[in-house]
């Protein structure tokens, strides 16, 4: 990511602690926390986040004191804490559920990423909203090939139809298309199509890019927007090669408790508005599977986005997946190790990151779904086991799973990134009688500055390996 313009005005006033020690002007110093907004739209745009309507404190982990902050400037706090290992506990306008985010990074001033997919004025569609379609096409449209329309920015995507694109059709419409069905392609809800973001037809053989159009820019309204042109065929001419090893990285899934099944390797390249921030959100531009007997790796594929600065992105990625059962649902869980780079011929995707194998409350292993917990008064440490200790950072998610009738849905509590594996979690952020599942992570790579409290800047390659620990409920 690139580094913010973070304000560092520290104003220390009178920052009084709510619980713990009495003395809080005594501490070992000032701690301060600053939040940059970055919003991966057809262009990223970063900017200071204002947290005036959130909250924020830090906790010593070790003793459990806590030390309320202060609002310093618009997107940041301060506070002056009596800990050598202080943690911040704050709160940000997620998208779509806030929750709550943790860091301890070892530092004592920490500038901290809030990702949004879209653009600062995102507003939600008009009512009404429609496509006029007319689109000249280079060939044939053949039985293989697939098309696309793709909103990048407000991250709205439409597979066409077969009755929308016929097989042997020289042309696309014209053709009106309800901008309700297209679906979004990002955790943001859907989004207005602005002048920011850009709009494209796509053409897919085989899972590569082989032609595009890039409409003019417009303000979505409730009339009909013009999408006409001629799509243009796009040449791979260009090459990636890397050496692969998939039948060492399927080894390493069999140490996982709960045990996951069904490997699987696949590789992506994509425009990415947002590669400077790690970010793959853009327009697919090669995908494969490679066989588990591959060494190697060549993915051929063309760029027709140079002109908007979208560099291509490539991600390696091998996972597995479990199932579980939740108030008589069945849910999907999952572990994988993947690396984000950059095109740089010959790379070698050794997977250099740790694959979690354990997740631990309390010492008591969660390593079968369906576990009852009853959680000892106070912190609640949790720690995991992984498979290689040579990581940037790792990180802790707790999802609750909520069932409602046929529906499930897992709503993030928490969000801990820290420098070990082991992380010690406020009790008031587990529930009784609430089914969880946490996600551990180990990230190698892609935070320069993590040491240092710099969790905005990034840099390429960067690993993670993730693993789903069992299913629980707290009693």
């Amino acid at each position: 990511m690139v580094r913010g313009a973070v304000v560092a005005t520290l104003l220390v006033a009178g920052c009084a602690q709510i619980a713990g020690i009495d003395d809080t002007t005594g501490g070992n110093g000032l701690v301060t926390l600053h939040v940059t907004a970055l919003y991966d739209g057809a262009t990223v745009v970063e900017q200071p986040l204002d947290v005036t309507m959130q909250t924020a404190s830090w906790f010593d982990s070790t003793t459990d004191d806590t030390y309320a902050a202060t609002q310093t400037d618009s997107n940041g706090w301060s506070a002056d804490v009596a800990s050598s290992s202080p943690v911040a506990q704050f709160t940000l306008p997620d998208v779509p559920t806030p929750y709550t985010h943790l860091v301890a990074s070892g530092s004592r001033d920490v500038t901290y990423p809030e990702v949004f997919y879209g653009h600062p004025s995102a507003t939600p569609p008009p009512s009404g909203a429609s496509f006029m379609v007319q689109v000249v096409l280079p060939t044939p449209i053949a039985a293989t090939e697939q098309y696309q329309i793709a909103a990048v920015g407000a991250w709205m995507t439409d597979v066409l139809s077969a009755t929308e694109a016929p097989v042997t059709a020289t042309s696309i419409g014209p053709e009106t298309i309800d901008y309700s069905e297209f679906a979004p392609s990002t955790p943001s809800p859907a989004a207005a199509i602005t002048s920011a973001d850009l709009v494209a037809m796509v053409r897919y053989t085989s899972g590569t890019l082989t032609g595009a159009l890039v409409f003019p820019a417009f303000d979505q309204t409730g009339s009909p927007a013009p999408l006409t042109g001629t799509l243009t065929a796009v040449t791979a001419d260009q090459t990636f090669t890397a050496t692969i090893d998939p039948t060492t990285a399927a080894a390493r899934y069999g140490a996982l408790r709960p045990a996951m099944t069904g490997f699987a390797v696949t590789w992506g390249l994509y425009a990415a508005p947002g590669a400077t921030i790690d970010s793959g959100a853009g327009i697919r531009l090669a995908s494969g599977a490679p066989a588990m007997t591959d060494t190697s790796l060549t993915a051929s594929y063309g760029n027709p986005f140079t002109a908007q600065s979208w560099p291509p992105l490539f991600e390696y990625v091998t996972s597995a997946n479990r199932s579980s059962v939740a108030g008589g649902i069945t849910i999907g869980l999952g572990a994988g190790i993947y690396t984000v780079t950059d095109t740089s011929a010959n790379q070698n995707l050794s997977l250099p990151v740790g694959l979690p194998e354990l997740v631990t409350i309390d010492q008591m292993p969660l390593n079968t779904d369906g576990m009852a917990l009853a959680l000892a008064p106070g912190p609640v440490d949790v720690s995991f086991i992984a498979d290689q200790q040579s990581n940037t950072s790792y990180e802790l998610t707790m999802y609750d799973i909520v069932v409602t009738g046929t529906t499930v849905t897992h709503a993030p509590v928490f969000d801990y990134v820290g420098p070990t594996t082991d992380f010690v979690v406020p009790a008031e952020l587990f529930h009784t009688g609430h089914t969880y599942v946490i996600r551990a992570s180990c990230i190698a790579g892609g935070e320069p500055g993590f040491a240092t409290g710099d969790l905005v800047t990034r840099s390429l390659p960067m690993s993670v390996g993730y693993f789903d620990s069992a299913v629980f409920t707290v009693q």
